[in-house]
């Protein structure tokens, strides 16, 4: 071998590598980022399982409000961002809903895995009752 060719190929694959280095990492924050995620939602609804959802919007006061009033009785509860959701849709189809009975916030009764009540925009004293009436305190 002559030793153009041998510097030739070393050249080749150092820029393989270097290539790879910067390609690989990038390729996995593409697939975490844009990837088709298990959805925790979805996960627990096929379990059948019971829990309550609060659906949100980004930049939503009313919706940190409800979620302050959760969060003060000790309540446990699921968000669902329509904001940061890739699935929102597909989950609230499985909980026979549409996108035009929501307005935000929501808060979802999910009973054995199907909606069971639900209750759109409510009040500090409406959310209360709510809880109340579903047995949540």
């Amino acid at each position: 071998m002559d030793e153009d060719f041998i510097k030739l190929r070393n050249r080749v694959f150092k820029a393989f590598v270097i290539t790879l280095i910067f390609t690989v990492p990038l390729l996995f924050f593409v697939i975490n980022k844009f990837g088709n995620k298990p959805s925790l939602i979805l996960n627990n609804i096929n379990k059948k399982e019971d829990f309550l959802l609060l659906i949100v919007e980004n930049k939503c006061t009313q919706c940190e409000n409800i979620e302050k009033i959760l969060n003060d009785k000790n309540i446990s509860y699921t968000t669902l961002n329509k904001d940061k959701e890739p699935r929102y849709e597909e989950i609230l189809k499985e909980i026979d809903l549409t996108k035009n009975e929501i307005k935000y916030p929501t808060i979802i009764y999910i009973k054995n895995g199907s909606l069971y009540s639900f209750y759109v925009t409510p009040t500090k004293q409406q959310m209360l009752n709510y809880l109340k009436t579903n047995k949540f305190f």
